[in-house]
């Protein structure tokens, strides 16, 4: 598939299953079976939302776990790219080495563990501070950066038609911004409370003060945009943030 066939196909596409579909084919043919796109309403963190956000099966369990663990407070590399326009290459044991912070050592210690090895990360820049990132790995069973099919610049077109179809999609659906970041502890909690655990039962098991429980409750019903954990756990639940066996 042609950049030119590629396009053509975009405008030609219902939903956003099917343009994700078309890119995944479209990097398939060059050898990258693993991206993520990340699509928030303004520079990266955690207490920006989040409009949109999709990675490929066997990347997906990471991708989830690095969002709802916040670690784009700390991820330099993505941080750093809030201020750049080019596509960014890096290496999980350069950038282990040169952690300077223990969050961000532990990100990449939890991603060389994953099986990621080495990627891109391209910056997406759109208007009223509109931030998005594409992400491609490279795991220790894929091998493509040494010997890619498409350029860089061709990565970089793509990632902005990408990035541009998205935004349509969203626009014609009304599409506002979701998932809900949750924190980890904040999940756990509410898989807990749907488990019918009282928070006492709950400080005990993850040997943490009531208050503290109680303060991750609370925090997940603002974000939720509901008055109780009930509510809280319905509504988790509904957009698919809660998984049986996470506790």
């Amino acid at each position: 598939m042609t950049m030119d066939e590629l396009l053509h196909l975009c405008a030609k596409t219902d939903s956003l299953d099917e343009l994700n579909h078309l890119f995944r084919r479209y990097y398939r043919q060059a050898g990258i079976y693993h991206f993520a796109f990340t699509y928030y309403t303004g520079i990266p963190s955690s207490r920006r939302k989040l409009k949109y956000d999709y990675a490929t099966d066997p990347i997906r369990p990471w991708h989830q776990h690095y969002l709802l663990s916040e670690y784009c407070d700390f991820d330099q590399t993505l941080q750093e790219s809030k201020t750049i326009q080019t596509p960014v290459h890096w290496d999980i044991l350069t950038q282990l080495k040169n952690s300077c912070r223990q969050k961000e050592k532990k990100i990449r210690e939890e991603s060389y563990d994953f099986g990621i090895r080495r990627g891109i990360n391209i910056p997406l820049h759109g208007a009223e501070d509109d931030f998005a990132s594409l992400t491609l790995y490279e795991l220790e069973t894929t091998q493509w950066i040494n010997s890619p099919s498409l350029s860089l610049s061709e990565l970089f077109i793509s990632a902005y038609h990408y990035y541009s179809e998205i935004k349509k999609h969203l626009h014609r659906s009304g599409f506002k911004c979701t998932p809900t970041l949750l924190t980890e502890r904040e999940c756990i909690c509410l898989e807990l409370t749907r488990q019918n655990k009282s928070v006492d039962a709950i400080s005990v098991l993850l040997n943490i003060s009531q208050r503290t429980v109680n303060f991750h409750l609370q925090n997940a019903n603002k974000k939720l945009g509901v008055k109780n954990k009930y509510l809280a756990v319905y509504k988790a639940t509904e957009q698919g943030l809660l998984l049986p066996g996470t506790v």
